[in-house]
């Protein structure tokens, strides 16, 4: 506000003075150095009394510590004594405002020199006329003053509601922040509640998981334990049925001979339950036999076949078709048995009797190819893709005895020798299913 005061009163012709409340100047223009001989420089910080007669400033302190000096002094002219710089007294015109900033009392004098004025023959006409110069410049002086005075509290009054805008704005983002930080904790506090209840659940799982293992421990034992220990009574049965069949008369035999064959079928049934719970035991504990060894393809599936055959269906016939110039082959002699028994198997009991099963294998230098086709009943279009799951029964085979594992154990068998089956099966007309496995160029060194 001074700064726009002082450049106001630069551009004004008479002697300007600014003082506060203790009498200080605090700011003149420079036509006080033409009226009395003092630079701005040289009074501003300065009390007023410099510029007076010794009496007069006296005088002008008692005044602004006065309860009533503005009724006595502030809005009129009058003609004080003052000082020059040289020390000689000059007769001076002042007229007082007053004007208020950042709650502080300030006073303006407007000094002109009256010296000339009073020897002057016309002095009292010039003297009103001066008067009236003065009571207007003093006007337009207050008025200016005012109308700075009105810009400086606009200018306030905007960088307060300024301040305010950004308080709220800053209140506003400690809220966000400090409401982030509760959002914060609570999640942190949460995530540690969710890793607590994961330790136990782990704790859980692990407990589960060893108790699981504990029970297929369990099982494997008694699956091994009862497949060897029902085995021996099984041959035994089977053995002796066959003995009794040969040892009854013909005409005895003719009328037992129908029973005598489902006592063997019965039996060979259960012994290959016992065969299927045994393997898929040993690949569950990664115990399947992987030693490869020289073998005759062509001479395996026919051992394959002759075993088959004793419990076919009447009048099935298994037509053996192979395109091997060498049928001398590397791979795992069990494994590939227990896959041709299996599909062998499945074809039979899923077929009629006068029905025909075809085995056809061929080779290349590195795979060997083999298809089981039968005329059996099929697989239904909608249950297809379950058919190597474990223990899967197709909805047209469930009064036809099996366990559901024979397919899935032939899978895992291939798996162990590098190779793969596919099917292709119509219902009602039969299924042949597609085998190939890697032959082994060398037999390994054991």
């Amino acid at each position: 506000m001074l700064k726009e005061i002082s450049l106001f009163l630069e551009s004004i012709n008479d002697a300007i003075i600014v003082i506060d409340q203790k009498g200080i100047i605090i700011q003149c223009n420079k036509m006080l150095e033409n009226i009395l001989g003092y630079t701005p420089e040289e009074v501003i910080g300065k009390n007023i009394g410099v510029l007076m007669e010794n009496e007069m400033s006296a005088n002008h302190n008692t005044y602004l510590n006065s309860d009533d000096k503005h009724i006595r002094v502030l809005g009129k002219e009058r003609v004080i004594l003052g000082v020059h710089k040289d020390g000689t007294n000059v007769r001076l015109l002042i007229n007082l405002s007053q004007f208020e900033d950042h709650e502080q009392t300030y006073y303006t004098g407007i000094l002109r020199n009256f010296t000339n004025e009073v020897n002057n023959s016309d002095a009292a006409e010039r003297n009103k006329e001066l008067e009236e110069e003065l009571r207007k410049k003093d006007l337009q002086i207050e008025q200016t003053i005012s109308d700075l005075y009105s810009l400086y509290l606009n200018a306030k009054k905007a960088e307060e509601q300024e301040l305010r805008d950004k308080n709220k704005k800053l209140e506003s983002a400690i809220k966000e922040l400090n409401e982030n930080k509760t959002k914060l904790e609570h999640e942190i506090f949460e995530k540690k509640i969710a890793e607590d209840r994961l330790l136990i659940i782990q704790d859980e799982i692990k407990a589960a998981l060893e108790k699981e293992k504990e029970l297929n421990d369990l099982k494997s034992k008694f699956i091994s334990i009862a497949s060897h220990e029902f085995r021996t009574p099984l041959t035994t049965i089977l053995s002796s049925t066959n003995l009794i069949g040969r040892y009854l008369p013909p005409d005895v035999l003719v009328k037992t001979e129908k029973h005598i064959n489902r006592i063997i079928s019965s039996v060979r049934n259960l012994t290959q339950i016992l065969e299927d719970f045994l393997s898929l035991t040993k690949f569950d504990e990664g115990k399947i036999n992987t030693q490869m060894q020289e073998l005759n393809i062509i001479d395996l599936i026919k051992v394959c076949i002759e075993e088959v055959n004793v419990f076919s269906k009447k009048d099935q016939e298994f037509i053996f078709k192979n395109n091997i110039e060498n049928p001398i082959i590397v791979s795992n002699i069990q494994s590939l048995k227990n896959v041709f028994i299996n599909l062998l198997s499945n074809a039979v009991k899923y077929s009629f009797e006068g029905s025909k099963i075809y085995i056809h294998i061929y080779n290349d230098d590195e795979t060997l190819y083999a298809s089981v086709r039968d005329e059996g009943i099929g697989i239904p279009k909608n249950q297809k893709e379950y058919l190597f799951q474990r223990f899967f029964r197709a909805d047209n085979a469930i009064n036809i005895q099996g366990t559901g594992l024979g397919l899935f154990i032939v899978k895992k068998y291939l798996e162990s020798l590098n190779g793969s089956i596919n099917f292709e099966s119509e219902e009602g007309k039969g299924t042949q299913f597609n085998i190939s496995f890697k032959n082994e160029i060398e037999v390994p060194v054991t």
